[in-house]
């Protein structure tokens, strides 16, 4: 139901999602041309950045690889 599913989506703002702004897509932007991600793969790099994360869990890049002071952890990768 409608109200069930607004519930759940305003559970998620206690993660304090970023909000889109100019300065995230232009450090998105940075990211796509300078590493070749993805559009969607940059935007959630330049989200993880600006919230200060150390490590960001995704299956859509390559273990170990920084992007300055973020480490990305693929969980599905045999170490």
């Amino acid at each position: 139901p409608d109200d069930q599913a607004w519930d759940d989506v305003a559970s998620l703002s206690a993660w304090h999602p970023v909000a889109l702004s100019w300065p995230l897509l232009e450090s998105a932007r940075r990211i796509y041309e300078r590493h070749a991600l993805s559009w969607w793969d940059a935007m959630i790099v330049a989200a993880a950045l600006e919230s200060d994360c150390g490590i960001l869990y995704t299956e859509d890049l390559s273990s170990n690889t920084r992007f300055g002071d973020l480490r990305i952890i693929n969980p599905f990768e045999v170490s």
